[in-house]
């Protein structure tokens, strides 16, 4: 549902903003790629306007106020957000089953 969400999270985004989104997903993370930066011309590696813009997305999906609360809805999983190789116009997503948590 994840990977799916990311995926219509970038046509939209790229279609409303302007602003190229990409969506690739590598085993258990979904990377969401920024390769135009409007803000930074992507100069700079800390540049956190558009991982902003990916925590939100995952707020508004899990309906919650907060990544906090979406960390306590899922409760059996770690949610991880991160840029890759120190470059945030790169946010990986990381969705865990958390040690000794199984499927019912």
């Amino acid at each position: 549902m994840l990977t799916a969400a990311c995926q219509a999270f970038a046509e939209v985004f790229t279609k409303q903003s302007t602003i190229e989104c990409q969506v690739e997903s590598i085993e258990d993370t979904i990377c969401i790629l920024f390769p135009s930066c409007p803000f930074c011309n992507n100069q700079l590696a800390t540049c956190s306007v558009l991982g902003g813009v990916v925590e939100e997305m995952i707020v508004w999906l899990y309906r919650k106020d907060t990544l906090d609360s979406v960390n306590k809805v899922l409760r059996d999983y770690s949610l991880n957000i991160t840029p890759r190789n120190n470059d945030s116009h790169h946010v990986l997503i990381t969705l865990t089953r958390k040690a000794g948590k199984h499927r019912n």
